[in-house]
């Protein structure tokens, strides 16, 4: 799987995600930091890639409709940066056999809960 870390993240997101067999880049690599969260966004779908992420604004299923995207991870966790590092490791890294792509993943320190498409 493929993924974008966002620049409010640690690249050792990055580094976790490739040791678990995972392509995975971050926003710096593209000199796409301080870009607009469309111009983010657009990259990685560009690309093929998630977005793993603490911005807030991609949780907005109607700005960001999930089934628009190859899939949007955003880590809402106690403690930013390196204190989510913890929760990604332990619930998101074992689960990634689980599609991603049409789906906003929302982390917290305890459970992923996942919002897919709805339904016609």
């Amino acid at each position: 799987m493929k993924f974008k870390i966002d620049e409010n993240l640690p690249v050792v997101f990055a580094t976790d995600l490739k040791a678990a067999g995972h392509d995975a880049e971050t926003v710096r690599d593209e000199a796409l930091e301080s870009a607009a969260d469309d111009i983010v966004l657009a990259a990685c779908d560009r690309e093929s890639r998630v977005l793993v992420t603490e911005d807030l604004d991609f949780a907005n299923v109607v700005a960001y409709p999930p089934e628009r995207h190859q899939g949007i991870m955003v880590l809402r966790t106690r403690f930013q940066g390196l204190g989510a590092l913890s929760a990604f490791r332990r619930l998101v890294i074992p689960n990634l056999n689980a599609p991603v792509a049409g789906q906003l993943w929302i982390v917290d320190d305890s459970r992923v809960r996942v919002h897919k498409a709805a339904s016609p």
